[in-house]
């Protein structure tokens, strides 16, 4: 009995044996399977990474070489701009040169003048004479005018033309290097996605976005025009008026201050004397000075204003009070200004003048003592009348200058105060010198021979100082319109792919086709009627932008007036930067790139039955 329940032990632990076997296989293939997965998942994420890198390194790049081409456009217009200035620095010259030329002459003019009304009204008795006693003046004010006059005008002229060549050579590499840009972009889309992976490709989607960009950063290279990031502005009849008065509407506003409105910074004398009061009557004199006439137009004050004699007196008895005054002086004002004329054609023109200024005025008002119980008499008294008397005088210098094609239209400056007064530094006001200058009775001394007005001297050659003048081509940037409107003047649907944005939308086919074929909540749409494509590529995108920012942390660079500056070809602070896609990105690479078109099942099934009713059609 011993022996048979030993033996039958030794049968059920032969038949036990092997069983963690089963176990270890489960749990080996589960490994197995694991592993497998990992690897793949693994090679998946890597292909991923490196294919995003890619994608992401040729989008900043290529933002980063449009950067650059940007800032060399700034730089490039920054120089045109202060070169324009200097020109205008030298008609600015050439027209003072002018008007301190002709300033003996109408000195010598106005003492001829006298001479014949003397000799009139004494019947020639009178045995003076007003042109010898200013003449030590005129003389040697007439030599070095003179000698003045032939320095000045021996430069302007080729220092102005070797500035509007420079110009043309700037505007020329302006050009070149937005031209070159497109080169080196067009070789970065290719150089950067083989460096970073293999076998890349860009997507149907990453073509059109890429065409997108390009031919809105280079539409003013191309015909028919569309919508363009950076346009190209060029003068003459066929070229774009409005892009060319912009440029000259930055180039007036960078004009330095003898440019703009001949501007002063002098201020001797001409201050109040102490006040004499002799009972009735008060009297104040004005000492001999100079002082710069303010400008309500700028902060700069332009031209000054020279007083030689002035004097107010004041009366005041009981019923009334009275006030006169009269001042006597010389003013200077002049500025110039760069304008176009009929033709879209851009003249710089100056204009200067001196001219006597006298001024009579004065007025009154009425007065009545009122005696008030407790209080005592108050006085009170109407409004003052009064009145100002500021004749215009024959001037005693005239000058203008002008370097251009032809005169621009002279009629058209405001002589009131009103629009842009600054205009030539109001020297627009003085009628007499701005119209026309009295021309001075016969026989006229030989030495008057400059005697013009502003009008006379535009309109003759010899004022020219460069007659081949001209604003050149340049760049300039446009302000991005918003998705899903039209731009501007091209009738483009915005839809975010344009500059300064770009796109770059990369595939690949051979990356474990079997993790495009996943289950359950990650299945991808199958095809439908054959609308779509069965091949699902692997493929990611990336974006990036060029964008302004003018750094705000610095005062060198900061505004003065605190204001946010909107983008524009003028100033170097362009960058580019990676940015997050949009919804209409990732909407479109859905169904470009992957295939995957986010309609209702019932939208297929209506393309469905209009494909066979064609196709029965057919």
């Amino acid at each position: 009995m011993a022996i048979y329940q030993s033996a039958r032990l030794s049968t059920l632990h032969a038949r036990q044996s092997g069983q963690a076997i089963v176990l270890v296989l489960l749990l080996t293939m589960v490994g197995v399977l694991g592993a497998l997965a990992l690897v793949s998942t693994g090679s998946l994420t890597s292909e991923k990474i490196q294919l995003q890198n890619a994608a992401d390194a040729t989008a900043y790049s290529v933002s980063t070489i449009e950067a650059r081409d940007l800032n060399y456009t700034a730089y490039m217009n920054r120089a045109m701009v202060a070169n324009e200035v200097a020109i205008g620095q030298m008609v600015s010259m050439m027209s003072w040169a002018y008007m301190t030329r002709s300033t003996p002459e109408f000195i010598d003019d106005y003492a001829f003048k006298m001479d014949i009304i003397v000799a009139i009204a004494s019947l020639g008795t009178a045995t003076g004479s007003v042109s010898s006693a200013v003449r030590p003046v005129t003389a040697p004010l007439r030599a070095v005018s003179n000698a003045v006059f032939k320095v000045v005008d021996k430069f302007t002229g080729p220092v102005s033309n070797g500035l509007s060549v420079m110009n043309k050579m700037y505007s020329v590499s302006q050009q070149g290097v937005h031209l070159g840009s497109f080169i080196f972009s067009a070789s970065t889309l290719f150089d950067i996605p083989q460096e970073n992976t293999d076998d890349a490709e860009y997507s149907m989607f990453g073509s059109v976005a890429l065409a997108r960009h390009f031919t809105s950063y280079y539409a003013d290279l191309l015909t028919p025009k569309l919508y363009s990031f950076v346009n190209s502005y060029a003068p003459g009849p066929r070229g774009d008026l409005e892009g060319m008065q912009r440029l000259a509407s930055v180039i007036n506003d960078s004009r330095d201050g003898f440019t703009q409105n001949r501007q002063c910074g002098v201020q001797i004398g001409g201050d109040p004397l102490p006040t004499l009061n002799l009972g009735i009557l008060r009297v104040s004199f004005t000492t001999p000075g100079v002082n710069c006439r303010p400008n309500r137009f700028s902060s700069q004050a332009g031209g000054w204003d020279a007083t030689l004699f002035g004097i107010h007196v004041e009366i005041d008895v009981f019923l009334l009070v009275a006030d006169f005054y009269v001042r006597a002086g010389i003013g200077r004002q002049g500025g110039t200004d760069l304008r176009s004329n009929d033709k879209g054609e851009f003249t710089w023109t100056a204009a200067d003048t001196t001219d006597p200024r006298v001024a009579v005025g004065g007025g009154f008002k009425l007065c009545l003592g009122i005696k008030i119980p407790f209080v005592g008499t108050i006085r009170v008294c109407t409004p003052r009348v009064g009145f100002n008397f500021d004749p215009p005088l024959p001037p005693f210098g005239v000058g203008a200058a002008m370097a251009g094609k032809s005169s621009p239209n002279l009629n058209d400056i405001p002589h009131e105060g009103e629009a842009r007064d600054i205009m030539y530094g109001s020297a627009s006001r003085n009628l007499l010198a701005w119209n026309f200058v009295l021309p001075p009775f016969k026989p006229t001394p030989a030495a008057i021979k400059h005697i013009k007005s502003i009008k006379q001297q535009m309109k003759s050659s010899d004022r020219n100082i460069f007659r081949s003048y001209g604003l050149r081509a340049y760049q300039d940037t446009e302000e991005v319109p918003a998705i899903a409107t039209t731009a501007n003047d091209s009738g483009d649907w915005m839809t975010g792919m344009e500059a300064p944005y770009l796109i770059i939308a990369l595939v690949k086919d051979d990356v474990v086709r079997d993790s495009q074929n996943a289950s359950g909540r990650f299945q991808l749409d199958t095809p439908r009627n054959g609308l779509l494509n069965s091949d699902v590529p692997f493929g990611v995108m990336g974006k990036s932008e060029v964008y302004y920012s003018r750094p705000g942390d610095l005062n060198y660079f900061a505004r003065p007036d605190n204001r946010v500056e909107k983008s524009n070809g003028f100033n170097p602070y362009w960058q580019a930067r990676l940015v997050d896609t949009s919804y209409l990105d990732r909407v479109a690479a859905l169904g470009f790139q992957h295939g995957q078109i986010p309609l209702p099942s019932d939208v297929y099934g209506i393309i469905g039955q209009a494909q066979k009713l064609v196709a029965a059609l057919n």
